[in-house]
């Protein structure tokens, strides 16, 4: 807390104080539930990290004494571009909040807060778009479900046809479906 704190102001800062033993606050509580249900499955270490700093940041914010005075971020496209960038070129792997913020020369905290601001997702959202855009050339080349869950970082087939589901609207295989005549032709095409 104390070094979610210092980011928020870019100063050191003490370990905040909450005063308030119970909370009342449906933003903190839905970040705080999100946060134990992707603690307890294998989720990648960039959505819990920027979960917890996103809960964190908020619960420091609006109940720590005294609250530390947020910096403001500008829009420093740059280093947003680095990371878009960084993203797509490591889609693969696991990444982390902290090795994002580092490509771009941030802390993690102000990093994400720039990062929703430039690009109006949060870095694990633009991770999982871009592995779904990834995921529509690959189906569409001919390449089954499985492997490409597999070759896109997915945790499992399921964890990929969740959020292929949410991002596209149609299950993967539904989406080969309703595709079929051009995936056809692509498997045609890459076996000659």
């Amino acid at each position: 807390m104390q070094q979610i704190a210092a980011q928020i102001s870019e100063k050191a800062e003490s370990i905040p104080i909450i005063k308030d033993i119970v909370l009342f606050d449906s933003e903190l509580i839905s970040k705080t539930r999100h946060l134990f249900y992707l603690l307890k499955g294998a989720y990648s270490s960039l959505h819990r990290e920027s979960i917890l700093t996103s809960m964190l940041s908020t619960l420091i914010i609006r109940y720590g004494d005294p609250p530390p005075v947020p910096c403001q971020v500008g829009l420093q496209h740059t280093a947003t571009t680095r990371a878009c960038r960084y993203i797509e070129a490591h889609s693969m792997r696991n990444l982390s909040l902290e090795e994002l913020a580092g490509v771009a020369c941030l802390s993690p905290f102000h990093f994400h807060r720039l990062f929703l601001r430039n690009t109006g997702v949060s870095p694990h959202e633009y991770l999982i778009q871009f592995r779904i855009k990834k995921a529509r050339e690959l189906l569409m080349g001919g390449n089954s479900i499985a492997r490409v869950a597999m070759d896109l970082g997915f945790a499992d087939q399921s964890h990929f046809n969740r959020y292929f589901k949410r991002v596209i609207g149609v299950a993967p295989g539904r989406f080969i479906q309703l595709n079929k005549r051009q995936v056809l032709q692509a498997k045609a095409l890459n076996t000659e």
